[in-house]
């Protein structure tokens, strides 16, 4: 073996973990970036079709509809054993 041969290993090493691997962890951290931001652009389209819809639909104006929750499965059992 010669000297010339552990040098091109090593020089292909210290490319790999100087170069390589944080152009990873860059590449890495701007796709989360992008998706953090599309995730808040998102959040806040929602928000204002939220916002849109509620002026819209104003309580006093719906009549005075009442949310019915759905029943739990307690009291599904319940119902069903009282015979309604």
């Amino acid at each position: 073996m010669t000297d010339e041969e552990p040098n091109n290993d090593e020089a292909s090493h210290q490319l790999f973990f100087n170069q390589i691997i944080p152009g990873l962890w860059v590449g890495l951290l701007d796709l989360l970036h992008d998706m953090w931001m599309r995730l808040g652009e998102f959040m806040e389209q929602q928000s204002q079709i939220y916002e849109e819809v509620m002026a819209v639909l104003k309580p006093e104006e719906s009549g005075g509809a009442e949310v019915i929750p759905f029943p739990t499965p307690e009291e599904e059992t319940n119902n069903n054993g009282k015979g309604n």
